[in-house]
């Protein structure tokens, strides 16, 4: 009961995500970020560029973010105040049930995260993603790729979108330029250890 109000509750407002996000977004399908990146690597190819691509995900995505981060993703959402405290009490209150190998249970308070199974986890969990992923691209961009070569104007908008990375809730994949193998591998650890 309590999932299904709560979902119910989170439906009735809107967040702006970004152009990269696709996973668990309202008309949104995760086949976009699949023709957004074949799209750019055609592109690159095409202009005889060398292109790296690598794939991320995080391990225990949803019950990772620590509560002070969920409460700022439903503040995103702008909703009233006391709507707003009835979200935030949902993950600040949450406690489960341990079984260990005995069979023995125990009541356990949850630290951080969002209740597992919770329709609304991945995106109030993309909330929180978003604008790290957001600046970790930005602060690992080599200059020939700040030069516009990964970018494309979104067609309805007139904005000009970065399509060198592509979210889908806690999967990420991420293009960059370089020259050979090599670079490649440096790209590769600079990326993983920024």
């Amino acid at each position: 009961m309590g999932k299904a109000w709560n979902g119910r509750l989170w439906r009735t407002h809107t967040a702006k995500h970004s152009h990269n996000s696709y996973g668990f977004i309202p008309h949104r399908r995760r086949e976009q970020a699949v023709v957004q990146v074949q799209c750019l690597l055609w592109k690159l190819r095409r202009a005889g560029i060398n292109a790296l691509t690598s794939f991320f995900d995080v391990t225990n995505a949803f019950p990772s973010p620590d509560f002070h981060s969920l409460d700022r993703a439903i503040s995103r959402k702008r909703f009233c105040k006391a709507d707003g405290n009835l979200l935030s009490q949902r993950h600040r209150a949450a406690h489960f049930v341990l079984h260990d190998h005995t069979g023995a249970e125990a009541l356990v308070k949850s630290g951080c995260g969002d209740m597992q199974g919770d329709s609304v986890a991945p995106e109030k969990f993309t909330l929180v993603y978003e604008p790290l992923v957001s600046s970790w691209q930005q602060r690992t961009r080599t200059a020939s790729e700040k030069s516009g070569i990964l970018t494309a104007t979104d067609p309805v908008s007139g904005a000009l979108v970065d399509l060198s990375f592509a979210l889908y809730a806690d999967d990420l994949v991420r293009v960059g330029v370089c020259d050979s193998a090599e670079h490649a591998a440096r790209r590769l650890n600079t990326w993983d250890f920024y």
